[in-house]
């Protein structure tokens, strides 16, 4: 339950800092939550998709952090240790 509600909260807050893409961070925050939810379920079709639901937000959201690293670095201040 707690892995749940972690895994919620920490897709709100990728879509509050608007680093990653919208859709991965949605689907994260629905996915994995449902997934352990779905762990003591025996294997079925359901149960098969909820995986390959969760493994595909978690690939999305990994290879946007190499295609907008750039964008990434937009949001916080070029600042030296010196200037803070």
């Amino acid at each position: 339950m707690v892995f749940a509600v972690g895994s919620v909260l920490f897709g709100i807050s990728m879509v509050r800092a608007r680093v990653h893409p919208k859709t991965p961070a949605v689907a994260y925050a629905v996915a994995l939550p449902v997934l352990a939810l779905a762990a003591p379920l025996p294997d079925s079709l359901l149960t098969s998709a909820i995986h390959v639901a969760a493994g595909a937000s978690v690939t999305w959201l990994a290879a946007s952090l190499r295609t907008t690293r750039e964008t990434a670095v937009t949001f916080a201040p070029h600042r030296t240790i010196k200037e803070v």
